[in-house]
């Protein structure tokens, strides 16, 4: 009913200004890839490089429209949405038939379905933009967000959502804004997650301190030295990075704990690394009972364990759940779509109760709908994860948090610095940074 609901919506909004148009071809690029997992973290040996999506590229300093580049000129009476979901996955196959439904509905507007490299949508679709052109609507991952969204690429979308917000995660809602305004609907989400081998670990540990007894007992554990993947334990332990205004507040407590908690579990015999790669590996050959890692890799753990892989939250800890930081996917309305209103109704078709539910049946997605039944343990256990995560900041102070603090951890377990010395010195190294 809730899908019938929203076509009507669409039917509506969709032939109040529309023609009979040529129409746009739907089959995807068969070179297109998946891109699901996030790369907010910097280029280094510990950052995610090694998840299924292709690191984005740097885009140019300026967004500006390049004369040489002349704007597409699409029928006015075309729709076209982007996205980077490989041709034969769950989730293509799901988009088309829901664009196909659209069609159906608006006979009137061609709507069209595009699939890109994961390695090119988002360089692409900001050079087409800035210069007047590109798609209607981008379903994409939300790690260059807050730069297109400043760029002026972007519609705002709070008016235009409104209450259809209330059926996301708060969170995920929150992934999705740039200086409090909200320029994404969310699809599915990416975090960090307690990965286990169910033939050796038959209950994982839910709390900090039932994690570190495990590995004193003997329960190897392998973790990579990075901010970003052990973020969470800040949150665990009380800790928060920014205040209102951007200044970095994580002397303040929780994040030295954090570090030394980290150390403690060095001591007691946990394996750190600095590589991905190494980690991964450790894990899918049994040399590791436990890893955290990203939730990117639940296809990649799952063929190399079969029934053994076991997945759960991050552990909490004494200041509650543990807080990963959360990213995703999101669908963004392109800034001079002259649809604006059809676009929306499409975004939210796209991301709606019923589009997710299929995802979560037939794909490794997590969702960003708090009400959707999730049979397989694994998702189910990754979405709990996530509900605690927290929405990885798009803001530009973020961009000099990663090397003073990877350098603090890097100090607190490799020198045995001073937690509490180290996190004040990178937290006014952030601040001095970024003019704060």
């Amino acid at each position: 009913m809730r899908r019938i609901a929203i076509l009507f919506v669409l039917v509506a909004v969709m032939l109040s200004a529309c023609s009979t148009a040529e129409p746009i071809p739907l089959e995807p690029n068969t070179t297109a890839s998946a891109s699901s997992a996030p790369s907010m973290a910097p280029t280094t040996s510990a950052a995610p490089t090694e998840s299924p999506a292709a690191e984005q590229p740097a885009p140019t300093e300026s967004l500006a429209a390049d004369s040489s580049i002349a704007p597409p000129t699409p029928s006015p009476d075309t729709l076209t949405l982007w996205h980077s979901y490989a041709a034969d996955s769950p989730e293509a196959g799901i988009i088309n038939e829901l664009v196909a439904q659209a069609r159906q509905a608006t006979p009137n507007l061609e709507i069209g379905a595009v699939a890109m490299p994961g390695d090119e949508i988002i360089n692409r679709f900001e050079t087409e933009a800035a210069a007047g052109g590109g798609p209607d609507l981008l379903l994409a991952p939300n790690d260059s967000l807050g730069r297109e969204a400043r760029s002026g690429l972007l519609r705002e979308l709070d008016s235009a959502v409104g209450q259809q917000a209330s059926l996301y995660l708060p969170n995920a809602i929150e992934s999705m804004k740039v200086d409090g305004k909200l320029y994404g609907i969310p699809a599915s989400l990416s975090t960090m997650a307690l990965y286990y081998n169910a033939g050796k670990v038959q209950s994982p540990p839910r709390t900090t301190d039932e994690l570190l007894n495990a590995v004193k007992g003997g329960t190897t554990l392998v973790l990579i030295r990075s901010t970003f993947h052990n973020f969470g334990f800040f949150g665990a332990f009380g800790g928060r990075l920014f205040d209102e205004n951007g200044r970095c507040v994580a002397d303040a407590g929780g994040f030295a704990d954090a570090l030394n908690y980290l150390r403690e579990l060095k001591n007691a015999g946990a394996q750190i690394v600095t590589s991905g790669r190494e980690a991964e590996a450790l894990f899918k050959e049994g040399q590791a009972d436990l890893a955290i890692n990203g939730s990117w890799l639940l296809a990649d753990y799952r063929a190399a364990l079969g029934d053994q892989l076991g997945v759960a939250p991050t552990p909490s800890g004494p200041a509650g759940p543990a807080r990963p930081l959360l990213s995703g996917t999101g669908v963004y309305l392109n800034a001079a779509t002259d649809k604006p209103d059809q676009a929306i109704a499409l975004g939210l078709l796209l991301t709606g109760q019923e589009a997710q539910q299929r995802y979560v049946e037939q794909s490794l997605f997590i969702p960003s709908n708090p009400n959707l039944a999730i049979a397989n343990p694994a998702l189910a256990n990754l979405f709990e994860s996530a509900k605690s995560g927290t929405p990885a900041p798009n803001r530009t102070e973020l961009d000099r948090f990663w090397s003073p603090f990877d350098g603090a951890l890097a100090e607190v377990l490799e020198t045995d610095a001073d937690p509490i010395a180290t996190v004040q010195a990178a937290c006014t190294a952030m601040n001095e940074a970024n003019g704060k």
